[in-house]
């Protein structure tokens, strides 16, 4: 458990829950798992995904919790299940989840802002509606959330799906997120689109505008399962998942060998920690004069995308070239201009037929 919780000795975590998003864990470029030791402790301490998101127990799960005895326990890096033992710490017969049994936490966004920060193609999604046709029966009303889920092999820790393989004869929008063996090495590397990318125009070894390999975690060099469209699915709304769901979580009761099964081959508890992550979002940063200030260099782009992340963060040094008054131009230098915020807007650069190129920063000095 994080810092600063404390849980009674007859209470034992059953399982739980991180919910990470790297705005706010990332330092500029650097992943936050690869920063050092004293950092990571100093983020945790301030980070509170409350703030962000709120999560809670389905109807159905609540009545399951009850009925085990379990209790639900939120906190800043996400939520905890802790089931009751006896003195001697061990969990009875009917108070935990039976192998297969399934709990299901609905995640509802909270920050205004989330959606500008963040990262894999994410968007809430509208609701379908399924009229009656017999007059009789009710409409039904489905949405497409973001099912995360354990694997139920007990071998990951993340709640995440593997990105889909990259498809030559695919078209991908902005931050999508796909998998491909680019150094041929027999290794999935995970990359991002940096802007709209057409056919047949696959991640490599070399940078470039198109695909950007996202970082992993040293020294192992493992892949980050983070939130995307892979993990879309339409269900269908009802008492269990309102119609502000943007994510469910679901934890099936799994017993075997693996570390992150809930119970290990003698029905003891593993108490695993799974994890959702979200990536923070990437764009490319405009700064631009008021509209009434002419010249020929009003408006700066810069030359790379850039991570959106609350900490490292580095004021920039800018020259614009404004008019003389005289036909002519003279340089503008603003030092120390402000980077991106959470706040700022983030726009589609589109092309003449409304298709999106890229996702700007847009910022005014």
């Amino acid at each position: 458990m994080p810092s600063g919780d404390v849980i009674q000795s007859k209470y034992p975590v059953l399982f739980q829950v991180k919910v990470l998003h790297h705005y706010f864990l990332d330092k500029s470029k650097t992943l936050f798992d690869n920063l050092s030791a004293l950092d990571k402790i100093r983020i945790l301490a301030e980070y509170d995904v409350r703030n962000l998101l709120k999560i809670a127990p389905t109807p159905s799960t609540q009545r399951i919790l009850e009925g085990h005895n379990l209790l639900f326990k939120p906190h800043g890096q996400g939520f905890a299940v802790l089931c009751q033992a006896d003195g001697n710490g061990v969990v009875g017969k009917g108070k935990k989840p039976e192998v297969g049994e399934k709990l299901r936490f609905w995640v509802k966004i909270v920050d205004p802002y989330f959606m500008q920060y963040s990262a894999g193609f994410l968007k809430n999604e509208l609701v379908r509606i399924e009229k009656s046709t017999d007059g009789r029966s009710p409409d039904r009303f489905f949405k497409q959330v973001y099912h995360l889920k354990n694997d139920g092999l007990g071998q990951s820790n993340s709640l995440a799906a593997t990105p889909a393989s990259y498809e030559p004869s695919s078209e991908y929008a902005p931050e999508s997120i796909v998998q491909h063996d680019a150094d041929l090495d027999t290794n999935m590397e995970f990359y991002i689109a940096q802007r709209a990318i057409a056919t047949n125009t696959p991640p490599t070894t070399v940078a470039n505008l198109d695909w950007l390999k996202l970082e992993q975690i040293a020294p192992q060099n493992s892949n980050i399962r983070y939130v995307s469209q892979a993990d879309l699915t339409e269900l269908e709304l009802a008492d269990d998942i309102p119609q502000d769901t943007f994510a469910l979580i679901e934890i099936e009761a799994t017993a075997g060998a693996g570390a992150m099964h809930l119970y290990d081959g003698t029905d003891k508890l593993n108490a695993p920690t799974f994890e959702v992550r979200f990536k923070n979002r990437l764009t490319w940063w405009r700064h631009s004069l008021p509209t009434w200030v002419e010249g020929a260099l009003t408006s700066i782009t810069q030359p790379e995308i850039r991570p959106l992340t609350l900490r490292g963060k580095q004021k920039i040094d800018l020259i614009f070239q404004v008019s003389d008054g005289n036909n002519g131009n003279v340089p503008l230098e603003k030092k120390g201009v402000d980077v991106p915020s959470k706040q700022t807007p983030v726009l589609p650069e589109t092309t003449n037929n409304g298709s999106v190129t890229r996702l700007l920063s847009d910022i005014y000095i």
